[in-house]
């Protein structure tokens, strides 16, 4: 039989309160990005119907038609997947549902919190006789807002804002 090492209780105490401090500071987290983007969407959704797209900060870098490059850190990604996931639920459970652009331009903002630099997408479809726009954000090539198929059932605007 192998002889089983021990380690001292302090130490394994230790670190599962380290362990629970860092789920309690995620949890934290979770929810002040949750009650953030659920204050932010009825806000932009207001200032974009009274404002149009002049109300956006200039800060926000709109690309069109062209790809923009690879770029993200597996953390930074992951990160914006968080926040994207708060700005889905605020829409989902909060006030306002908005528009996919006000949830867009609420997704960068909080981004831009972060540190982290999105671009925001615009494309439009035909089917039909009915023009039909989208926006999304993107961090390098992943879609963060919406299915990857995004460009192919929309046609990025051409040109750079």
């Amino acid at each position: 039989m192998i002889p089983r090492l021990r380690v001292p209780l302090p130490l394994r105490v230790s670190r599962r309160v380290a362990d629970v401090r860092a789920r309690i500071a995620r949890r934290r987290d979770g929810i002040g990005l949750l009650l953030r983007a659920a204050w932010l969407l009825p806000v932009r959704t207001l200032d974009l119907r009274l404002r149009g797209l002049r109300g956006a900060p200039d800060g926000h870098r709109v690309r069109r038609g062209t790809r923009p490059a690879a770029s993200g850190a597996p953390v930074g990604l992951a990160r914006a997947k968080r926040l994207e996931r708060a700005v889905a639920l605020a829409a989902r459970y909060g006030v306002c549902r908005g528009t996919c652009l006000s949830r867009s331009l609420v997704l960068l903002d909080l981004m831009e919190r972060e540190g982290l630099a999105g671009d925001l997408r615009i494309g439009v479809r035909v089917p039909g006789s009915v023009l039909e726009a989208h926006a999304w954000v993107q961090l390098g090539s992943v879609v963060l807002n919406d299915r990857d198929d995004v460009e192919r059932r929309y046609a990025p605007l051409r040109g750079q804002a």
